[in-house]
């Protein structure tokens, strides 16, 4: 399930303002760079263009005060497959998501 997340916005003049939304997005060169959180998990990636033969996401982890795991996850796209898992019964197992489903 995705949860909030609270976004500080500033502008030119210094003034900030703060949202709160499921996800967001940065256009980098040309492409949307989305971030959400996911159970405690912070993914950021990409959409799925039409014809990508896969998605990367970078995912960063909380694991102690001051400590944070970051991988780089590389997956092969599906057809009509959203790299975002919507819920923990989406979510693909693998030896090393540390999801403690292994």
């Amino acid at each position: 399930m995705n949860e909030a997340i609270t976004l500080l916005v500033e502008d030119a003049n210094d003034k900030t303002q703060t949202l709160s939304c499921q996800r967001f997005a940065v256009m980098l060169q040309g492409k949307e760079v989305w971030i959400q959180l996911i159970e405690g998990q912070l993914f950021i990636g990409t959409d799925i263009a039409e014809n990508d033969p896969e998605f990367t996401n970078l995912v960063l982890r909380p694991l102690a005060t001051n400590l944070i795991s970051i991988q780089l996850e590389k997956e092969t796209a599906e057809p009509n497959a959203n790299q975002f898992p919507e819920d923990e019964n989406d979510h693909v197992s693998h030896s090393n998501c540390q999801c403690g489903q292994h």
